[in-house]
């Protein structure tokens, strides 16, 4: 299990990424398992935009990290 919280570089519908604090970056893949919550609201990956702060926890399986929930707490 991976968590990570930061602020969103980038956001797609197959892809987010994250950059914390401390300058660690990192690229998750989204699929159909993916839970998202805004505000927390559920919520589609739409509603994340670049620059808000979120949390993400993933799957590690080889080399890709797939995010079970991503959680969006900008107002």
């Amino acid at each position: 299990m991976l968590v990570q919280h930061g602020a969103v570089t980038a956001v797609s519908a197959t892809s987010i990424s994250l950059r914390s604090a401390d300058g660690f970056t990192a690229s998750y893949s989204i699929d159909t398992a993916t839970r998202v919550r805004v505000d927390g609201s559920k919520a589609a990956l739409s509603g994340v935009r670049d620059g808000n702060q979120a949390w993400i926890t993933a799957r590690q399986s080889g080399g890709t990290a797939t995010a079970t929930i991503v959680v969006d707490r900008t107002r």
